[in-house]
This record gives structure tokens, sequence and C-alpha cells, in this order.
């Protein structure tokens, strides 16, 4: 979640703009969060997702460390 606040900051979004966001990584911690529900709608509501896009070349795209692990996070406003 730190992770996805920081991609917004980075992509210039205000605090409020809902978002459409993507993750990818070679690693399968990303398909265990989408899979997982509680924790796939925790982090939409905590981060103003509003789709979670098989796309990973949205408006905003950086690859950030999460817990070792490198992750693609891509955003656009929704």
């Amino acid at each position: 979640i730190r992770n996805i606040q920081q991609a917004r900051k980075d992509a210039d979004l205000i605090v409020d703009d809902r978002i459409v966001l993507s993750l990818a990584s070679d690693d399968k911690l990303v398909d265990e969060i989408l899979n997982n529900v509680s924790m796939r709608n925790l982090m939409m509501a905590e981060t103003l997702t509003v789709e979670i896009s098989n796309s990973n070349k949205l408006d905003f795209s950086k690859k950030y460390k999460v817990n070792d692990i490198e992750v693609e996070i891509s955003i656009r406003k929704a």
C-alpha cells in the first residue's frame, strides 16, 4: 500500500484522485495479493483504486521494491 501511495505521489495525483492500478512482478507475491479478496479490497480502499487492470503500461509506471521483490506499479487517473 505504501508503494502504491508513493506511485500516486510520483505521478503528481492529488489526494482524492481515484485510480486504475496494475501490478506486475516475476514473483508470485502479486498474484497472491490480488487473489486474496480481503487483501485486494483493503489495498483498493486504502489507495482509492476503482479498477485493477491487466495492462502493465498505464499513464505512470515505475518499479518499486516490496519486501526485496521488484514490483512494477502502473497507475492512471480513473
